[in-house]
């Protein structure tokens, strides 16, 4: 009879294989996990890069660079101009300003038939539903404005993860008190209502004479993570928005004090004053802070605070989206360390995390003549 040389696996070496797979997953997980973010970095820099090209494409086209937002807020049914703090409330009948950069630029972004589908002669509604005359513009996929590496992106519509640089180093969100209509600063103002980003309100854009500092050193897009969207009572996030702990930010006050009491504040449950909706709309709603909306809430970002902020943005109001609810709202990102920027003359930068804030600053005003220090070229030795 023949004897059968096979024989069964040991323990020790089923241990030696299982030992061999689990190394082999600990290298591999992780380099699959940063291949993976590397992409999403790569994604997020070229939808980045699109949009910049489309804002230089709308300069070139129009001789101007697109309205930051529109002055006046809103013209009521009977013709008067006035604002409001209540979007909700705007009827078709009526006109209103606060259209984003984002729709402006469709047209060269190869989305122009987005662009077509809205109607400019009715009121700019947030509600997406059929009361909005333009909810099947706002209804198209616009993944250009979305960052793969958000991991805050649901499924409603409109979602934005690109702001524009509205108010530079100052909180000026284009009009000067909540409560008052006035657009241009007063001699007593400490800060300019309209900012001094690369964007700003009124009844069109800037143009590149504006921009004393030069468009190659001012930053204009920036990312900025989403909001959770879920409940409104919580412990904040740097994903929300919260009131300002110091109270309003009006141009008559100056915004150091808030924003360093905003900078040392320790998150606490503040119910109903924690906003988690920025840049989409809350879960199963029909009320968007997306893409087409001009609002700190939606679309802007100044250079108050750095990049990447641990203090929590924080606003005249928890929800910043009227004029004159001026807000601290920084550049954030989920890639590690440093958030990617687009400067006015196309070029796209990732900036790191510990960048000076008073250089982070200088690079978000287009005409604070600030000296940007040059970064020194590292000399050779030559053997």
């Amino acid at each position: 009879m023949a004897i059968s040389s096979r024989r069964g696996s040991t323990f020790v070496e089923l241990a030696i294989v299982m030992l061999l797979i689990g190394l082999l997953g600990t290298i591999l997980i992780p380099a699959i996990q940063r291949a993976k973010e590397k992409s999403q970095r790569s994604r997020c820099a070229y939808n980045l890069r699109r949009i910049i090209h489309g804002v230089v494409k709308y300069e070139s086209s129009q001789g101007s660079y697109p309205p930051g937002r529109l002055f006046p807020d809103r013209i009521s049914a009977n013709g008067d101009r006035v604002f409001t703090t209540n979007y909700s409330g705007v009827t078709p009948d009526e006109t209103s300003g606060y259209y984003s950069v984002h729709i402006w630029i469709l047209p060269y972004v190869k989305a122009g038939h987005i662009f077509d589908l809205i109607d400019f002669d009715v009121a700019h509604m947030q509600i997406l539903d059929n009361r909005n005359p333009n909810l099947e513009a706002f209804s198209q996929p616009m993944p250009l404005y979305l960052c793969p590496s958000d991991s805050n992106t649901g499924e409603e519509i409109t979602q934005n993860n690109y702001r524009y640089n509205f108010g530079g180093d100052s909180p000026g969100a284009g009009q000067r008190t909540v409560s008052g209509g006035v657009l241009k600063p007063r001699p007593t103002d400490f800060w300019h209502p309209g900012g001094n980003g690369a964007f700003t309100i009124g009844e069109s854009g800037l143009t590149a004479k504006d921009f004393t500092d030069g468009i190659s050193k001012t930053v204009f897009f920036s990312e900025r993570t989403k909001g959770a969207g879920d409940s409104f009572s919580k412990v904040p996030t740097n994903t929300d928005v919260i009131r300002c702990v110091l109270g309003d930010i009006t141009p008559a006050n100056p915004v150091e004090p808030v924003f360093h009491a905003s900078d040392s504040y320790v998150p606490q449950f503040i119910k109903s004053f924690v906003f988690t909706v920025s840049g989409r709309g809350p879960d199963e709603s029909h009320f968007s802070n997306g893409w087409p909306f001009g609002f700190y809430a939606a679309t802007l970002y100044n250079h108050v605070a750095p990049p990447n902020w641990q203090g929590i943005d924080c606003g005249a109001s928890f929800i910043p989206d009227s004029p004159g609810e001026h807000a601290i709202v920084a550049a954030r990102s989920e890639h590690p360390r440093f958030v990617n920027v687009a400067y006015g003359d196309g070029h796209v930068k990732a900036i790191n995390d510990e960048i000076d804030l008073t250089v982070w600053r200088a690079l978000g005003t287009r005409n604070g003549g600030e000296t940007i220090p040059e970064k020194k070229r590292r000399r050779r030795n030559r053997w």
